[in-house]
């Protein structure tokens, strides 16, 4: 399988609900992404309009600061390379989205984890 060595952007909070679950589900990092990426392509596909916010002035930007390299499956990557153009956005944007999907429909029935709404 091609692989091709790739770098995101993500929150400090969403990286540190990766690492969370990662120990929790005991799944390597590569896995946790290949699953979140595939269940976004598989599913319904929507990237929510905050993540596609590109205006740092604006207060509904989220600020994605940490850098969280991986290797992808090529398959993948040219998935996400596609379904950027149709939706006109950045890959960044559907992976973020993706990691975001993945993250919450792990984090149900872990008590530990506390969903804190930001104004």
């Amino acid at each position: 399988m091609k692989k091709k060595q790739v770098n995101f952007y993500i929150t400090k909070e969403l990286k540190d609900l990766i690492y969370f679950l990662l120990e929790k589900e005991d799944l390597p990092k590569v896995n946790f992404f290949r699953r979140a990426i595939k269940m976004f392509l598989e599913g319904d596909r929507k990237v929510d309009p905050r993540i596609l916010n590109t205006k740092r002035s604006d207060p509904t930007y989220i600020r994605r600061d940490i850098r969280e390299p991986f290797d992808m499956d090529f398959e993948q990557y040219q998935a996400l390379e596609e379904l950027a153009k149709e939706k006109n956005c950045k890959m960044a944007h559907i992976v973020f989205q993706a990691l975001v999907n993945y993250c919450s429909a792990l984090a149900t029935g872990y008590e530990e984890i506390v969903v804190v709404e930001k104004e």
